[in-house]
């Protein structure tokens, strides 16, 4: 092997130093370098850490639950990105599909009391500070609790023999780029869910603020403008009479966004609590 150059050990300083500091990809370069020291090839080696990872995501999993933003799928995910290309990762997600009969799914995958239980106080603990009824509703959460098992088989065959065949997932068309695939598809997935949900809670938490404030508001305004006109009786002017019904109507059509916020905070409710 030639001697490094002072550029490439310079590169290698530096990524040890991002290693250490917790970046997923240098960690993972470091690792690969390691394991060809020992002796092994650069796909031997990217094969065993990849599996190493793999492993690491399904002992998440076995939790019953995998975060949005979990660092093990991030790790996970941020290695086969260094492993293969755009192109090569498109078309794990496309053997993963049932029409290339590539995907074989995990047998006797199912959910129990504590898989639900364990979705259920993930979803609790993340969207605790939205207030009022923010737990998806129990077809979302046994969804949920599915996919996450699924994706604990497949990762757990995927990772079974110790190293993961990086010529295979390259070259594509094949039950290990399907297995990748399919468990990049299931974390999208579920990812969309859960953001199309946060969505329509923030949403909704958005209008409830304005609907408060509009109450406030118009009441305040209405009964300002009406207080006005009558609180001198009928001594007020022609002029300023005038002048205050002018003002009343153009309030009184505050009641229009007003009821707009109220369509919409009802529109973006999940539950029975609607705003009257």
């Amino acid at each position: 092997m030639p001697p490094k150059t002072k550029s490439e050990t310079f590169g290698n300083i530096v990524e040890k130093g991002m290693a250490i500091l917790g970046s997923p990809e240098a960690k993972f370069n470091q690792s690969v370098k390691e394991r060809i020291k020992t002796g092994k090839t650069e796909e031997e080696a990217q094969g065993e850490c990849l599996a190493d990872l793999a492993r690491t995501l399904q002992a998440e999993s076995i939790s019953g639950s995998i975060e949005k933003k979990s660092k093990s799928f991030k790790e996970f995910q941020i290695a086969l990105k260094s492993i293969l290309s755009k192109k090569e990762l498109k078309g794990c997600k496309e053997d993963s599909k049932p029409e290339h009969g590539l995907f074989s799914a995990p047998p006797g995958v199912s959910v129990d009391a504590d898989d639900i239980t364990s979705q259920r106080q993930y979803f609790e603990k993340k969207f605790k500070n939205y207030g009022g009824q923010y737990i998806p509703d129990g077809s979302m959460i046994s969804r949920h609790a599915l996919q996450t098992k699924n994706m604990e088989a497949i990762l757990t065959r995927l990772a079974s023999s110790g190293s993961i065949d990086v010529a295979h997932l390259k070259f594509g068309g094949n039950a290990t780029s399907a297995d990748v695939g399919k468990i990049l598809s299931l974390k999208e997935t579920m990812d969309h869910a859960e953001s199309a949900h946060e969505l329509r809670l923030g949403g909704g938490k958005i209008m409830r603020a304005m609907w408060e404030s509009a109450k406030t508001d118009i009441t305040k305004n209405i009964w300002g403008d009406i207080k006005n006109m009558f609180s001198s009786g009928f001594r007020l002017k022609p002029l300023e009479l005038l002048m205050s019904s002018t003002k009343l109507a153009i309030d009184l059509t505050l009641l229009i966004p007003k009821m707009l916020a109220k369509g919409a905070l009802n529109s973006l409710t999940l539950r029975p609590d609607r705003v009257n």
